[in-house]
């Protein structure tokens, strides 16, 4: 018998609350098989629960919204399935890429969603390099943080000391340091 949903629900295997695969005698091939299943359904949800909203939406107007609460995800969620389903439509979207790429690009004009999600897919891109590549000034300043953190960090290292009441004791002047790096110091 092969692998499917309705099988792991007979079979006592797919609960409300997890999985139960003591039980169930599962060769390498249908372990794998289930993992790919697995990895689907958390890509392919994001959509769906998206498609859902705005269809529901569509057909039943306000009463959509107490309809949904079957679903029993936050609104602010919901939102963004909604938002980056309505961004882009099923035509447009790339299934080599996950759903939070497509997110990534999704405050974009259609034009410049295609452009970024065709770059990810030719360089191989995880959504992390995708955000670094339309963001690059970004990277400067986080990487300007990090410096001064670790510069701030090894400082400190150095000058800790023990106090019997309070612990570890760290020196004003890192700290100070510190937040001035992150533009919250006054001094």
């Amino acid at each position: 018998m092969s692998l499917s949903l309705e099988r792991l629900r007979a079979d006592g295997v797919l609960l409300p609350v997890g999985l139960n695969l003591s039980s169930m005698d599962l060769t390498r091939d249908d372990y794998e098989a289930l993992g790919f299943m697995l990895g689907a359904m958390h890509e392919t949800l994001k959509w769906a629960i998206g498609d859902y909203l705005r269809e529901g939406e569509r057909r039943y107007g306000e009463e959509a919204y107490q309809l949904q609460e079957a679903l029993g995800i936050s609104a602010e969620s919901k939102k963004q399935y909604v938002r980056v389903a309505e961004r882009i439509p099923l035509p447009r979207r790339r299934s080599e890429l996950s759903w939070s790429h497509h997110r990534s690009v999704s405050a974009l004009e259609p034009a410049e969603q295609d452009s970024w999600l065709e770059r990810a897919i030719q360089n191989d891109w995880s959504r992390a390099d995708l955000d670094a590549h339309r963001h690059p000034e970004e990277n400067g300043k986080t990487q300007v943080v990090v410096e001064e953190v670790i510069r701030a960090a090894n400082g400190v290292v150095d000058d800790l000391w023990w106090d019997e009441i309070f612990g570890w004791m760290v020196p004003d002047q890192p700290i100070v340091e510190l937040k001035e790096a992150l533009g919250r110091g006054d001094g």
